[in-house]
């Protein structure tokens, strides 16, 4: 008697045993290769968005040393303006200069042609 092959509640001998072995074979190495061509693509999209997470975490370290950047000059900026504040009420307060002489320093006589909005 030759090999039999079990499907469920059938018995196949013969060709169609091998034709059934033939196809579910087949159906393995279909699902094998599906199953390798998802894997590639999820690798593939998985090393672009880490690519694109590398460019961002990237762009977002200069925005933030940019954003520093400006930070500590307007700092400078407003540590400058009040130093020159300060030493225009000193020279006042000492009596050193003539009035429009601090004008002169904090940008002119209103009166003059330069005149302010």
């Amino acid at each position: 008697m030759s090999d039999a092959y079990r499907l469920g509640s059938e018995v196949l001998m013969g060709t169609a045993r091998v034709q059934k072995e033939w196809e579910e074979a087949e159906k393995r190495r279909r699902e094998t290769e599906e199953h390798e061509r998802r894997e590639l693509v999820l690798s593939q999209r998985l090393e672009e968005v880490r690519q694109r997470l590398d460019s961002e975490q990237l762009e977002a370290r200069h925005l933030e040393e940019e954003l520093n950047r400006l930070r500590k000059d307007q700092q400078n900026s407003r540590a400058e303006e009040s130093s020159f504040h300060r030493e225009v009420l000193r020279r006042r307060e000492s009596g050193g200069e003539r009035p429009s002489d601090d004008q002169a320093l904090v940008g002119g006589d209103e009166n003059e042609g330069g005149a302010k909005a």
